[in-house]
């Protein structure tokens, strides 16, 4: 019984230390958030946020993206006119039906 509960101890730390790991982001998108910082507030600029809401979409940075993509158009006072902007009002819309 003792050998029984350490296993299962051992197998819970294990699964805790691997499970707070940080995801690491690809070096495109490291390259894409670095160009992203030197950008002026532009149409390129939103160009550059649907990139990099586009190569981060199985990721949990794609919310974070989105939604400054979505800031930035509301701030340039555009319509979102790209491939991006249904799935952005696709999650605010659940978000706000879950509420």
């Amino acid at each position: 019984m003792k050998r029984l509960l350490f296993i299962v101890v051992l197998l819970l730390q294990i699964f805790f230390i691997f499970a707070n790991r940080p995801i690491k982001r690809s070096p495109v998108t490291d390259s894409l958030i670095t160009e992203l910082q030197t950008l002026p507030h532009d149409t390129t600029r939103l160009k550059l946020l649907e990139k990099l809401v586009l190569t981060e979409q199985n990721s949990p940075h794609y919310i974070e993206y989105a939604e400054e993509m979505f800031n930035e158009a509301q701030r340039q006072k555009k319509m979102l006119n790209t491939s991006a902007a249904v799935p952005i009002l696709k999650f605010y819309i659940t978000i706000i039906k879950k509420k």
